[in-house]
């Protein structure tokens, strides 16, 4: 935190009798030396004209020339105004996460010298925020700060919710955060947050969707290598379930392939993989998954359902059938690779497993990254400082790694990771994934998008189904622009 003490105007004043003192005093030396003029007049004295020092002008009122004045900011409050000040914050983390969170609000409470309190309420889960901030603004019992994805938060300033441009409070010598922090965040993560030429929040999280990989079963199916096109991901997964509905137990017939998947995040990386770009390419424009590379991802994981190299699990989490080698691969989020390793512990499994990115046709690996953001809602100025000032201190390297570390998800800057070494040493899974930043694009991160995720899935389960054949699929694009243009706002 840099601290820059604001100077005050000086100003020197000449006291006016003092001043008559000083001038009866040359009058009376020159009359004593006897120096009148020959018209009795007094001489006019060359006197040196002296300029009372110019007062120091704060920067504010006096820029450099050709700049451009900086005002000072209506948040800017006094450090007393802060004391006493209660933070409300809804969360939608659980588990780890959510107690680490908590030790963090108590420690900040403890140690932070403005007085400000800061009250965490965990929400449960990132549907439960989006449910309750529309209440709430009808209600106007709104929380300081809310941590969610971006879409979430366009939609609700679209509703009518103030949310808070931060770009005043990151630029501030005072209460910013140092540029250095700054440049070590991908730029595909930090320009998530930007809109229109604001700032509506800070990265709270990321993630991203990967493959786990049973490397040690691949090998011994005969493939020396992960999948890095979709022709190869098929085969193998192709090659899993022939290996299952040919050995001795019949219970695990029609196993062994992916697990298919219909989460949004899952069909918008094999989109991306296989070229689609359905954004609209900007607010006048709809969203168009009617096209050649959607319908080619369509067609692709169409024919994994069709062929049995895929197949669907009636359990909500995959972890004991990939343990169990009931599926070769899964797609899941990278949280999820923290408990797949204690699940591989608990079943004593002994294969090596990977995490691998989504293939692509062209052989490039795919990766989108995307997650929650902490934003700030507009109220008294007291309040919104306060706010800043527990979420400046959140996104602090080391507090930063505590978080993401909670829940397995990535540090945001490279600081972060140093923060995250022994965890990285003890789940290299997770490790190797931290080169995907590099490469990795941004998840969708429009206000449509939290209502069109749900009618994709749903275009997703309707492709799969017997009576759909492939040559059906551009319909059932066709359908879906028709749906998201009617319903998603």
């Amino acid at each position: 935190m840099i601290f820059v003490k604001k100077n005050s105007l000086s100003s020197i004043t000449i006291n006016n009798k003092i001043m008559k003192q000083f001038l009866g005093l040359i009058l009376g030396l020159t009359l004593l030396t006897g120096c009148l003029t020959p018209g009795g007049g007094f001489p006019t004295p060359a006197v040196t004209s002296t300029k009372a020092p110019e007062a120091t002008p704060r920067p504010i009122n006096t820029p450099t020339p050709g700049m451009t004045p900086t005002l000072t900011p209506v948040w800017l409050v006094p450090d007393q105004k802060l004391a006493g000040v209660t933070v409300t914050l809804w969360h939608p983390w659980t588990g780890d996460t959510a107690v680490q969170l908590e030790k963090l609000v108590l420690d900040f409470n403890r140690t932070n010298e403005k007085g400000i309190t800061v009250q965490a309420v965990a929400m449960g889960s990132a549907g439960a925020v989006a449910e309750q901030i529309p209440a709430a603004l009808t209600t106007g019992m709104l929380p300081d700060v809310v941590v969610a994805p971006m879409a979430d938060l366009l939609t609700w300033r679209s509703q009518g919710a103030a949310l808070v441009d931060l770009n005043s409070y990151l630029n501030d010598a005072e209460w910013g955060i140092p540029s250095e922090q700054l440049a070590e965040i991908p730029p595909h993560i930090w320009d998530q947050e930007a809109m229109d030429g604001q700032r509506l929040g800070l990265p709270a999280q990321r993630t991203t969707q990967v493959l786990f990989y049973n490397q040690t079963w691949a090998r011994e199916l005969g493939f020396k290598a992960p999948p890095t096109t979709p022709a190869a991901f098929k085969e193998q997964s192709c090659a899993a379930a022939v290996a299952l509905n040919n050995d001795r137990w019949a219970d695990n017939n029609g196993m062994g392939g992916w697990i298919w998947d219909a989460d949004a995040e899952t069909i918008w990386t094999w989109l991306v993989a296989f070229g689609a770009n359905p954004l609209p390419s900007s607010i006048d424009h709809a969203y168009r998954f009617d096209s050649t590379e959607s319908a080619a991802a369509f067609s692709f994981l169409k024919s994994m359902i069709d062929e049995g190299c895929a197949w669907k699990s009636r359990y909500p989490v995959p972890y004991e059938q990939f343990a169990g080698r009931q599926t070769l691969m899964f797609s899941g989020d990278l949280t999820d690779i923290a408990v797949q390793q204690r699940v591989q512990t608990l079943k004593k499994s002994t294969d090596t497993w990977l995490v691998i990115p989504f293939p692509s046709p062209a052989g490039q690996p795919v990766a989108v990254v995307g997650g929650p953001t902490y934003a700030i809602f507009q109220t008294a100025p007291a309040e919104q400082l306060a706010a800043w000032a527990f979420v400046r201190w959140l996104v602090e390297p080391e507090r930063q790694a505590l978080l993401a570390q909670s829940a397995g998800a990535y540090p945001l800057s490279d600081t972060a990771t140093e923060f995250m070494s022994a965890y990285a040493d003890a789940l290299p899974q997770w490790a190797a994934t931290l080169a995907w930043l590099d490469w990795a694009q941004p998840a969708p991160g429009i206000a449509s998008w939290s209502s069109v995720r749900h009618i994709l899935e749903d275009a997703a389960w309707q492709v799969i189904q017997p009576g759909i054949a492939p040559d059906q699929i551009p319909a059932v694009l066709q359908e879906l622009d028709a749906m998201i243009d009617q319903y998603a706002h």
